[in-house]
């Protein structure tokens, strides 16, 4: 039986911070020029001409970065990028519910504390999400992979940011 390749958030923290960074900075580089060659100034998304959306990301420091990245690098990027998008915390109990429902008849002013989005063992997390994704839609070549990382562009960094909180590492 083959062991699953354990995976340290820590020893990423770098990249991925980096990752973060630069996916934002592309963003907001795209969006003001889209928006400076819009005649009005309004973003029409009608107007992008998908053969430059897909030049100027090769041409953004972000497409650069994630090319100097070995294959297990781009992995981890790419599966908190998922974990950022899809992750959404632990549906509450019956037992929570309940009591939430009759702590809420006594004070009507009281509201539950923002749930925790860090999951326990985020080593552990992280390195079954990778072999899920492997085991699910395969890994491909490395420039396949960072192409579907650059095709999340416009949320990239939300959904990393979100991934940095299910991981505790914000």
């Amino acid at each position: 039986m083959a062991q699953i390749h354990q995976y340290k958030v820590a020893d990423n923290m770098d990249i991925l911070f980096k990752t973060q960074e630069l996916a934002g900075i592309a963003r907001s580089n795209y969006l003001a020029k889209e928006r400076a060659d819009s005649s009005c100034g309004v973003l029409d998304l009608s107007d992008v001409e998908i053969d430059d959306y897909f030049e100027e990301r090769r041409q953004s420091d972000l497409f650069r970065f994630l090319n100097t990245l070995d294959e297990e690098q781009v992995k981890v990027v790419q599966a908190v990028m998922y974990i950022g998008r899809d992750y959404r915390g632990l549906e509450p109990t019956e037992e929570e519910l309940e009591k939430y429902y009759e702590r809420k008849a006594e004070d009507p002013y009281f509201e539950l504390p923002e749930p925790s989005l860090r999951v326990a063992n985020p080593d552990a997390y992280l390195s079954e999400t990778i072999k899920e994704l492997g085991q699910g839609k395969g890994w491909q070549d490395k420039s396949i992979e960072i192409d579907i990382i650059m095709e999340k562009l416009m949320k990239l960094s939300d959904y990393l940011w979100h991934g940095f909180q299910v991981l505790g590492l914000r």
